[in-house]
């Protein structure tokens, strides 16, 4: 491969997924500071997009290497929504669209949650792992890659956290182990860099945001959450 109950929108996909998930990419868009007045981001989300096996994988991530090919971008080139131009968007879309995957969004709502009277330190931690639970019975033995850009240490300490949370010693092994790798050498991570923006627009009223989601990922939605509505 190259390089507390809650209530939930409904998702666009169909639930009643019975194929069990080998493999999972990993993103976010926001940041973890809760304190919105002061300038962070009013939503924090996590995507995961998941495949089958290694075979789905490495066909998708063979689909965007050709697509770069075929329009003269290097090989080195990142698929990087904010980055991208709106051609180059939905040129990236309508290739990934013809591949087999499966998406799980969780999006905390800062200002709401916090008027709520939730307050942690572990914001990426605590939306990652309800994430991963909504994708559980999806999920069997799987191979996680999450995006390594940023802190690193951040990084392996959510890697770690995953593992233990998400692994119970009484069920089934839903995560095998969690790798952290930039998402400029893995075509997969930007997959999840476009689903992971596409929702955070979505769920913010952007610009055609809600266009993109319903033509390119509403069909392959397994979960779509926000908490607080």
């Amino acid at each position: 491969m190259n390089r507390a109950p809650y209530r939930w929108p409904e998702p666009l996909g169909n639930q009643d997924r019975r194929g069990r998930q080998f493999a999972g990419f990993v993103d976010e868009s926001g940041d973890p500071g809760m304190n919105v007045a002061r300038g962070a981001s009013e939503l924090f989300v996590v995507a995961l997009v998941s495949f089958k096996g290694p075979v789905e994988a490495q066909q998708c991530d063979d689909a965007i290497a050709e697509h770069r090919r075929s329009v003269g971008l290097p090989a080195s080139f990142e698929f990087h929504f904010s980055k991208n131009s709106r051609r180059q968007r939905e040129a990236f879309l309508e290739v990934i669209s013809e591949s087999d995957f499966q998406t799980y969004v969780f999006a905390l709502n800062k200002r709401a949650a916090s008027e709520l009277g939730f307050n942690t330190k572990e914001v990426c931690n605590w939306t990652t792992k309800k994430t991963f639970e909504n994708a559980r019975e999806f999920l069997s033995d799987a191979r996680v890659v999450i995006d390594g850009s940023g802190d690193r240490q951040f990084r392996r300490q959510l890697t770690a956290y995953l593992r233990q949370e998400i692994n119970e010693p009484s069920e089934a092994r839903i995560i095998r182990d969690v790798r952290i790798q930039p998402s400029h050498q893995n075509s997969l991570l930007q997959v999840a860099d476009y689903v992971a923006s596409i929702s955070a627009r979505a769920l913010t009223a952007k610009a055609d945001a809600e266009r993109l989601r319903r033509m390119y990922l509403g069909s392959r939605e397994g979960s779509f959450g926000i908490w607080p509505l």
